[in-house]
This record gives structure tokens, C-alpha cells and sequence, in this order.
């Protein structure tokens, strides 16, 4: 979990709506937007949420800090994928090795 100056959270997690890892933005404490890259590296998709716990919550903030949070989102996914690559090398090289 990354927590931001700005209010922003992003979380990395696993939805079973997608088959990689997704990213969840929250501004103060509501869930703002889902990102994930399922369809690639080059086509990031962003859900954006409308459905907030309190309903008096209205998304309203600095443009260049939801940019940053999209950012920082996206180093996440970019990230993650690295991070999961090398654990399957890193697995099948223990295999062969123990052989």
C-alpha cells in the first residue's frame, strides 16, 4: 500500500473479474478507481467508481495529484508483473537445481 501527501491510497490486489493483479485508488477512504492490465502493457484500463460508502463524498481534487496517483498506480502494475516474472524464475530454477 502506498499512502500519498495528497489523500490518495493505492492498493495492489487480486479481483477475480481480472487475471492479473489490479490496482485500487482511494481518496480519502473511498474507493475512487480500479486499474488493471489485463488487456496489456499498452492498454492499461482505469474503471472509474461511483458507488461511494458515504454519500455525501463528492471525488473532487487536485488534477496534478490524481495524476501522480495514476502514476504511482501504474509503477504498482509495472512492478508487480517484474516482481511475479522473477518468483517463476527463481521457482524453476530451485526445481531444476534439487533434481
Amino acid at each position: 500500500m502506498v499512502i500519498m501527501d495528497s489523500g490518495f491510497e493505492i492498493i495492489r490486489f487480486s479481483d477475480s473479474r481480472y487475471e492479473k493483479i489490479t490496482v485500487e485508488i482511494s481518496y480519502k477512504g473511498e474507493q475512487i478507481a480500479q486499474i488493471n492490465k489485463d488487456r496489456g502493457n499498452n492498454l492499461i484500463e482505469i474503471e472509474i467508481l461511483v458507488d461511494y460508502i458515504t454519500t455525501s463524498f463528492s471525488p473532487k481534487f487536485l488534477f496534478n495529484d490524481f495524476l501522480d496517483a495514476l502514476n504511482e498506480a501504474r509503477n504498482i502494475l509495472e512492478n508487480a508483473q517484474q516482481r511475479l516474472v522473477k518468483r517463476i524464475h527463481e521457482f524453476r530454477f530451485s526445481q531444476l537445481m534439487g533434481k
